[in-house]
């Protein structure tokens, strides 16, 4: 049972990578991903670390109101959670819990600036929702896992330090992150646990 629900998880976590970098950046890119060695100027390859717009309304189709409370505005933001609960290890408390933000937003019809466990919402009536992240972190862990399970990256990343791994391994990390960022990451704890937990 326990592996089902892994295998579960895992699903669930590469399917919001999948919509994540579809979104990430222009239309022109969301159908054209590659291997990263391959990439000249496409960024459809991993999350924007700064900011996310999604095709996700928090605003009724019927009468034009605000509305985060609704079904399935609600459940998208659940969805994302609960991965970033996953990936953060516990170490982000929050004093609020989703439903409470959301009803209290909605009360007070504020669409802009709401402040969630794991990020800030922007929301406008033409349909989208504006992500912007509150730890850079996990979306590198987010980009790593779905990266990995594409096999975009090489088996040996986060295995081996930068100086340690052949040339063309190399040549994947520079176009995945580069040098110095790769080396943060292969010493952050944080990360340990990518390859024996399967993330």
């Amino acid at each position: 049972m326990s592996i089902g629900m892994k295998d579960s998880l895992e699903q669930t976590i590469l399917n919001l990578f999948d919509d994540f970098i579809r979104y990430s950046y222009s239309d022109e890119y969301k159908h054209n991903i590659y291997l990263y060695n391959g990439w000249k100027s496409n960024s459809a390859y991993k999350i924007n670390d700064n900011k996310l717009i999604l095709p996700l309304s928090a605003y009724s189709s019927w009468s034009g109101r605000f509305n985060p409370t609704d079904y399935i505005f609600k459940r998208k933001l659940r969805d994302i959670e609960k991965v970033f609960n996953y990936l953060d290890n516990g170490r982000t408390q929050t004093k609020d819990d989703l439903d409470n933000i959301l009803k209290n937003v909605e009360d007070k019809e504020q669409s802009k600036d709401i402040e969630c466990k794991y990020f800030y919402l922007n929301c406008y009536k033409k349909g989208t929702t504006h992500f912007s992240w509150k730890d850079k972190d996990l979306i590198n862990k987010l980009n790593i896992f779905g990266s990995q399970k594409k096999g975009w990256l090489p088996p040996s990343y986060g295995k081996y330090k930068y100086d340690e791994m052949p040339i063309e391994e190399k040549d994947v990390i520079n176009s995945f992150q580069g040098k110095e960022d790769y080396n943060k990451i292969f010493d952050n704890s944080i990360f340990n646990n990518i390859h024996t937990k399967g993330l």
